[in-house]
């Protein structure tokens, strides 16, 4: 969705510069409410740990998706190791 809103923001003209610019904005992307704000970039220094969340759901033929837990509650600080290609 990310890539995809980021394809559409400069309408009919995509280039990789204006998604590069979509992608590199300074507020966060919140993909119209579904995950928790996300931060795209290059910080000066890596992170050590990121906080990380989670959201799941399951399906339930009478309800469609249900939620399972408060995304906001459900928070793990996540090792950000160094890339290695």
């Amino acid at each position: 969705m990310w890539f995809t809103d980021a394809a559409k923001s400069p309408g009919p003209d995509v280039t990789r510069a204006c998604v590069d610019r979509f992608m590199n904005a300074a507020e966060p992307y919140t993909a119209d409410g579904l995950p928790i704000p996300v931060v795209s970039g290059h910080p000066a220094t890596r992170p050590t740990t990121r906080r990380t969340c989670l959201c799941v759901a399951r399906w339930e033929d009478a309800k469609g998706w249900v939620g399972q837990g408060d995304m906001n509650a459900t928070c793990f600080d996540v090792p950000q190791p160094a890339y290695a290609p």
